[in-house]
């Protein structure tokens, strides 16, 4: 077996403008074709002062014998005399350690900044309920760190117990994308238990741009997310705990705003026998001038069903119903009133102010 190892470049670049991403494949050092099976062996963590007893599992027995990992460059300019002299250094073990790692995603996805605002917040709840489906057991963090990008301003990661605040597992109150604060728990791992609830912040300075940021991979678009590393890896059932939208998380119902059907939108079996459909269906026209009776279903809609109220329709409008014919009927019937039916909440807004 060797005792060190060297990272190839697979010769199909893909090319994601404007992201370019590369794979890397674990190879042996003497550069054979045939690439060795790393049976059993453990990634270390060095950082920490655990790596005598935790690691990461490098391989299965029953896995492929084929390592890859993926890096990332950002090449907004789509310049091709860009050259990288980093590299990686993966430290490889025969001696299995009592406990494997495992690395668990939390935060926010499926958002939008908008642009000239100092501060935009999004805030997304890990709630109790989903950390009890979650984790069969504790779980030992012993390290975390966030993950935004070039506009993100700060960043937190906090454990609630009972509703209490009892630990930040990350700080950030100045976050730098390009030196990323790893937040070591080297003299108690902190211990997480089914029912903790698990809140990340994420906060962006969009002051200097003139353009909407969306969720996304490249630097320029942005992420929110959060990793803890913990043991022993078995305990966790699940790598992530994301929400979208407004806080929606799918493991918990509570997170719906009251939205029972809210996971059924994406079906058009669904949509199409709703009672809300065949309304809009019979009442409004797509890509034509809005009648009265049209304006009266949709006004009824947003005030009693909430699936069809603020931030959470928008979220079912974007995630949903663009994904099928049905919903896209829906939607262009109801856009034929959109003024119409503004016009009437805003009217309602200002005679209660």
């Amino acid at each position: 077996m060797p005792k060190s190892f060297i990272i190839l470049l697979c010769l199909d670049v893909m090319m994601c403008s404007p992201l370019v991403q590369l794979r890397l494949i674990v190879a042996c050092s003497h550069l054979s074709v045939a690439i060795p099976s790393l049976r059993s062996g453990l990634l270390e963590v060095r950082e920490t002062v655990f790596i005598q007893t935790q690691a990461f599992l490098l391989e299965a027995a029953d896995s492929p014998s084929l390592q890859c990992r993926r890096l990332f460059w950002n090449n907004p300019s789509g310049r091709d005399d860009l050259l990288d002299s980093s590299g990686v250094k993966i430290y490889y073990t025969e001696k299995r350690r009592p406990y494997e790692l495992g690395l668990l995603k939390i935060g926010h996805e499926s958002f939008l900044v908008p642009p000239n605002h100092p501060t935009v917040s999004f805030k997304s709840t890990c709630t109790s309920v989903c950390t009890k489906s979650l984790f069969n057991g504790t779980v030992y963090v012993t390290m975390a760190w966030n993950h935004m990008h070039y506009i993100g301003k700060q960043m937190q990661v906090q454990v609630l117990r009972n509703k209490t605040d009892i630990q930040y597992l990350t700080f950030d109150p100045i976050y730098n994308f390009d030196s990323p604060q790893i937040h070591v728990f080297q003299e108690k791992p902190f211990q997480l238990y089914p029912g903790d609830e698990i809140i990340t912040t994420c906060i962006y300075n969009s002051q200097d741009l003139s353009w909407t940021t969306p969720w996304g991979e490249a630097t320029t678009e942005e992420m929110c997310y959060g990793f803890l590393v913990y043991y022993p890896k078995e305990n966790a059932l699940k790598t992530s705990c994301v929400t979208l939208g407004p806080d929606v998380n799918y493991c918990d119902n509570s997170t719906f705003h009251g939205c029972s059907d809210l996971q059924r939108f994406s079906s058009p079996f669904f949509l199409s026998d709703a009672d809300f459909y065949q309304d809009i269906l019979h009442n409004c026209r797509t890509f034509s001038p809005c009648v009265e009776e049209c304006t009266n279903t949709i006004v009824q809609l947003k005030k009693n069903d909430p699936c069809f109220q603020d931030e959470l329709f928008d979220f079912i409008k974007d995630q949903m119903l663009n994904t099928n014919p049905i919903g896209q009927d829906m939607m262009a019937r109801i856009a034929s009133c959109q003024r119409q039916v503004d016009s009437v909440f805003n009217i309602s807004r200002n005679t209660r102010t």
